[in-house]
């Protein structure tokens, strides 16, 4: 089930408790972070997977860089317009 919002995800607890095991795949941001501990709280049935993108903001965002770590970009000072 793909949520469109971290606001849902109370909604579709009804159908989540129904699934044995649970897969989270939740972005990486303070939302995503907090529902992810929300979830593992309920239950073991519930399952972590975003250490596989955690050097990444979401799930697609590491599947678009095709699981490069990003590099670091140093400032130089100048501006770019």
């Amino acid at each position: 089930m793909v949520l469109n919002g971290a606001g849902l995800f109370d909604r579709a607890l009804p159908f989540l408790d129904a699934h044995s095991q649970v897969h989270l795949w939740l972005d990486r941001d303070l939302t995503g972070l907090a529902y992810r501990d929300y979830a593992l709280g309920l239950g073991s049935r519930y399952v972590d997977e975003s250490g596989l993108y955690a050097k990444f903001k979401d799930l697609n965002d590491w599947l678009r860089c095709k699981g490069e770590v990003p590099k670091v970009r140093h400032r130089t000072g100048l501006s770019v317009v």
